[in-house]
């Protein structure tokens, strides 16, 4: 098959959507089918590899690196006159353009809905009135022949816009590869920690992930003991307001902030956490929250949205209230009692191989050979 996926979001932007997206562009490669991937352009980012078509875009946000793509170049326009289904990743203007293509073609089109916009709406749009944001999703899930919904939280936030359109729960997986390697570096020593104990925080520093939650929480832990650092890998507009926020907390001597670190960077991080801490209540699947427990890294988050469809709380580590106070308490538990956090570790790297990108990838295969025999059976009953 010839398979268009479609992202308002694409490096050089980093995120969960960029990761998911590149394993299907090579698991798919490697299953015999060809991808072609239309995505924004970014000023003074320029790449050329096979099958990548960059589309005139605009800015949208002065914090944030976020562009929208608004037409198909000629290139692009011709690239996508053969293909046998599109696959968008965003519900904006290039998810959108997916669809249009996706119509004029009469080929079917399958959307994935990474992002819990109910959670989101803030972030996305700020002073876009919820009808206007609502009004626009639900146009868009018409011109949907399947949803995919990494969640059954984010399939029943699809469901409660009302449009009768599938929606089939399919988490997307990790490649065991990159955790079975060995260790490419040394983050402790080449941080500095000292401290025995490391908690690892890994995202966007955006108001939505709740980073500052977690810094309330560790100043908390920080008067319970003195053998703990936390890491925050990742980077965002909010950096600058988190770093001043730890030093009104008087913890900034015990927090590190590494920015946007290279993925194997960040396994190797998570290889050498005791545990992964994690506010965010936004996550339509939490693919940060698999990497830690593949890599053996015990989550302790807040407990809200898809992460409770991985986590199992009280084997793979636990789901918590969002409140700071129980929050410190239960990595406080955890980092003295060495023998259950190791079990935990056991069972969420177990746990963690339930979800295989390779796997994920064969069952999209499976849902694409489905619709495009079932579109194939209209459109030719259409024509008699």
């Amino acid at each position: 098959m010839k398979i268009g996926l479609f992202t308002d979001v694409y490096p050089p932007d980093i995120g969960g959507i960029e990761v998911v997206i590149g394993f299907m562009e090579r698991i798919l490669g490697e299953r015999g089918h060809e991808v072609v991937t239309f995505a924004p352009a970014y000023p003074g980012h320029r790449d050329d590899g096979p099958g990548l078509y960059r589309l005139p875009s605009v800015g949208i946000s002065k914090s944030r690196n976020w562009r929208l793509g608004y037409s198909l170049s000629g290139p692009a326009r011709r690239a996508a006159r053969d293909l046998d289904i599109i696959h968008s990743h965003t519900s904006y203007t290039v998810g959108l353009l997916g669809a249009r293509v996706a119509l004029a073609q009469g080929i079917p089109h399958v959307h994935t809905y990474h992002v819990l916009l109910q959670e989101y709406r803030r972030a996305i749009a700020t002073g876009l009135p919820r009808a206007v944001l609502d009004g626009w999703l639900r146009l868009f899930l018409r011109r949907c022949d399947l949803v995919v919904a990494p969640s059954e939280y984010a399939r029943e936030e699809v469901e409660s816009y009302g449009v009768a359109v599938p929606v089939r729960v399919l988490p997307f997986g990790l490649d065991a590869a990159d955790f079975d390697r060995p260790p490419l570096s040394s983050p402790r020593s080449e941080l500095g920690i000292e401290e025995p104990h490391l908690l690892l925080f890994v995202g966007r520093l955006v108001e939505e992930k709740n980073v500052g939650f977690l810094l309330r929480a560790f100043r908390i832990l920080c008067e319970q003991r003195e053998d703990v650092r936390l890491v925050i890998v990742g980077d965002g507009p909010g950096m600058g307001d988190l770093q001043k926020q730890a030093g009104e907390l008087g913890i900034q001597h015990r927090t590190t902030f590494c920015g946007y670190l290279l993925r194997e960077r960040v396994i190797d991080l998570n290889r050498q956490a005791d545990l992964f801490v994690f506010g965010s209540k936004t996550e339509s699947q939490g693919l940060v929250i698999l990497e830690a427990m593949m890599a053996g890294a015990p989550p302790v988050a807040v407990d809200a949205a898809g992460v409770r469809d991985i986590l199992r709380s009280g084997m793979d580590g636990l789901l918590v209230p969002e409140d700071e106070r129980v929050f410190a308490a239960c990595c406080n538990d955890l980092l003295s009692d060495s023998e259950r956090r190791d079990a935990m570790a056991r069972s969420a790297q177990d746990r963690a191989r339930d979800f295989t990108a390779q796997a994920s990838v064969d069952r999209l295969i499976e849902i694409y050979e489905e619709l495009v025999e079932q579109k194939s059976c209209l459109n030719a009953t259409a024509g008699r």
